[in-house]
């Protein structure tokens, strides 16, 4: 939207061709190149990302490192890979590399009223991949947590009943 090229990992080659078909500009299979990283910087012709946004964690730090370009900014919003080692992994390549590392928990109500309204003037919309009735709500939940959406699981909340 703002004019970046994106690069998207996945372990599903049919959720990256939905991500092609959405504007990305490269996408690496991590389950079958598990040196993504590597296969970033093929692309980018050595250069890396300027941003990295780890949901890994500890087991996949390492990797977001490598795939940071020089003077990057690596921003983590979770732990997908279950926990933080105690040590933080390329330190050296940190350093040497100039790199951010930056926690996200939450952002600002300013900063959620500007990507709304840098979404409506790009008449941007969520992709909805299921929704689920609220009686549904442990099966949404079952759903979310295999992995298998591509967007975002909706539940939905009979207004007449709030």
């Amino acid at each position: 939207m703002s004019g970046a090229k994106v690069a998207i990992t996945s372990s599903s080659d049919e959720k990256l061709a939905i991500a092609r078909a959405l504007g990305a500009d490269y996408t690496v299979n991590y389950a079958t190149r598990p040196d993504w990283a590597a296969a970033l910087a093929e692309a980018t012709g050595g250069r890396g990302a300027d941003i990295v946004v780890e949901t890994g964690g500890a087991a996949t730090l390492s990797q977001s490192i490598v795939a940071a370009a020089p003077n990057g900014r690596i921003v983590m919003i979770g732990s997908l890979s279950g926990g933080f080692a105690a040590d933080l992994p390329n330190l050296a390549s940190m350093i040497g590399k100039n790199l951010i590392l930056k926690g996200i928990a939450a952002g600002s109500r300013r900063m959620l009223d500007d990507f709304i309204k840098a979404a409506e003037a790009a008449a941007l919309a969520p992709r909805i991949d299921r929704t689920f009735d609220f009686a549904e709500v442990g099966e949404a939940y079952a759903y979310l947590k295999s992995g298998g959406h591509l967007g975002k699981v909706m539940i939905k909340v009979d207004a007449g009943a709030a």
